[in-house]
């Protein structure tokens, strides 16, 4: 198992996805509504609304 050290200093999502962590930052605007789309058990996108 690998492991890593994150940044719990900044405001943002993390993906964990077969071994990788992809950060989804917030939205630009500061308000909004971002979906994580699930397939086969694993993240395969975020959706922002």
């Amino acid at each position: 198992m690998k492991k890593v050290e994150i940044d719990v200093s900044s405001n943002k999502l993390l993906i964990v996805k077969d071994g990788n962590v992809t950060a989804v930052n917030p939205p630009m605007s500061g308000f909004g509504e971002q979906v994580a789309v699930w397939i086969n058990g694993k993240v395969d996108r975020v959706d922002v609304k």
